[in-house]
């Protein structure tokens, strides 16, 4: 049975650059590691690449889960169009033939793990948090807003508390632990049954915490700090 990643955190936290760097390590030789296809009603960000995800419509997107090609999606509002009224639907979908040979790595939320469960074998699921401090998250976020020159940091600000309200039992669980939390890269706590391993990305060094992430859920890991 394949593995599967899913890989959750806030805006900026660095989960996407996570996911297309793991997807270089490790497809350096062959194709090891596919990316689950993800799919989005928002418009493309300035400098985004197509591969990011599948960008369609709203009527596009809704057949795509009548027809059970997306298994899971949610919604957010957004500011993007100056509306207070705006959704937007992000979804995640299986390939057409998935490789017992090969693993696959997706980026997910906490309201995503269930579906994740029902879609796959728990046992060959791994559910890893990428955090950074609140400094470093508002300082990209704000980096991403002038190099895009988009400047719509109203529209940032609403995402970052989103967002955070969106993994408050993860952050508290960094909070409660900052003994742990700010002080080693990785450590691993159980949130309502199911196992979250936490990744500290704040390195500059993205391969070294990517291939840190690659080691934790092939195992490489035993003896985590657990809180």
């Amino acid at each position: 049975m394949c593995r599967v990643i899913s890989l959750m955190g806030r805006s900026c936290s660095g989960k996407d650059t996570m996911l297309n760097n793991a997807l270089k390590m490790c497809n350096y030789n062959e194709e090891k590691l596919m990316y689950l296809p993800l799919y989005t009603t928002r418009p493309q960000r300035p400098n985004e690449p197509e591969s990011a995800y599948n960008f369609v419509t709203d009527e596009e997107f809704k057949s795509l889960v009548d027809s059970g090609i997306i298994f899971e999606y949610r919604t957010y509002k957004s500011h993007l169009n100056g509306s207070d009224d705006d959704i937007v639907y992000y979804g995640t979908g299986k390939p057409e033939n998935m490789s017992s040979k090969r693993e696959y790595i997706s980026i997910g939320t906490k309201d995503t793990i269930q579906a994740f469960k029902n879609a796959f074998d728990e046992k060959n699921m791994s559910f890893v948090y990428i955090y950074a401090s609140n400094k470093i998250i508002t300082d990209r976020a704000c980096e991403r807003e002038y190099v895009n020159r988009t400047q719509n940091y109203r529209e940032m600000f609403r995402r970052l508390y989103e967002q955070y309200e969106q993994f408050r039992v993860f952050e508290k669980v960094i909070e409660k632990n900052t003994e742990i939390s700010m002080h080693v890269p990785c450590f691993v706590s159980n949130i309502n049954g199911t196992e979250i391993f936490f990744i500290r990305n704040e390195l500059y060094d993205i391969n070294k915490t990517t291939k840190l992430m690659l080691d934790i859920v092939h195992g490489q890991y035993q003896h985590l700090p657990r809180v």
